[in-house]
């Protein structure tokens, strides 16, 4: 008895789509003579960014703190402490992109305050990702149809069906922005790509041509 013929394809698709979050952090870093000069500019300087943040917060869906650190900085002779550093970082997640110009100006008008971004991104679970899964399942079936029909054959049952990944991303275009002399800057957001691939296997009819 002659096997089952097997067709297996592998689908591949991507499907493009504006971004849905921006990404951008801000990280306030001060140098001091002592330990508590240090800790105390930081303190003044990530309440102005707390403010601004808060100004903004209808634009603003998450905002995370990273560790505090601070450290000593030395001589060049490493024998002695130079001076005191301490750090404090922000990660903030916009869903306004109408606002973000203005909270970047505003975030990178104060003083010790580096801001980087956006980032531009898709949500975690985005509808796109289902589209693009979708788009790879008809890709895959459109070619083992066109496989099976150059051998005079027919697709009859799947078999198996796996996702062989799903990746998304587009120019992020995070950049430092030292902003304290200009208007909020025209952005444009990134469209995003995600491509999905997916691998099937069919069983199929007898060829006719072979």
């Amino acid at each position: 008895m002659s096997e089952t013929p097997i067709v297996a394809v592998r689908g591949e698709a991507s499907v493009e789509a504006d971004p849905e979050l921006a990404k951008l952090s801000v990280t306030v870093t001060t140098r001091a003579d002592t330990r508590e000069s240090a800790l105390q500019t930081l303190h003044t300087r990530t309440a102005d960014v707390r403010a601004e943040l808060d100004r903004h917060g209808a634009a603003i869906e998450r905002r995370e703190s990273s560790a505090l650190q601070v450290h000593p900085e030395l001589t060049k002779d490493n024998q002695r402490v130079a001076a005191y550093v301490a750090s404090l970082g922000t990660t903030v997640t916009v869903t306004d992109f109408a606002a973000l110009g203005d909270l970047l100006v505003a975030l990178g008008r104060i003083e010790h305050a580096a801001v980087y971004g956006p980032w531009w991104e898709l949500r975690p679970h985005s509808p796109i990702a289902g589209a693009a899964r979708r788009a790879a399942v008809d890709d895959a079936v459109v070619r083992a149809r066109e496989y099976a029909a150059a051998v005079g054959a027919q697709l009859d049952q799947l078999l198996s069906i796996s996702d062989s990944g799903l990746t998304a991303g587009g120019y992020g275009g995070g950049t430092r922005m030292a902003l304290a002399e200009i208007s909020a800057p025209e952005l444009e957001p990134a469209r995003q790509t995600v491509s999905a691939s997916v691998e099937m296997r069919f069983t199929m009819t007898a060829p006719t041509v072979v």
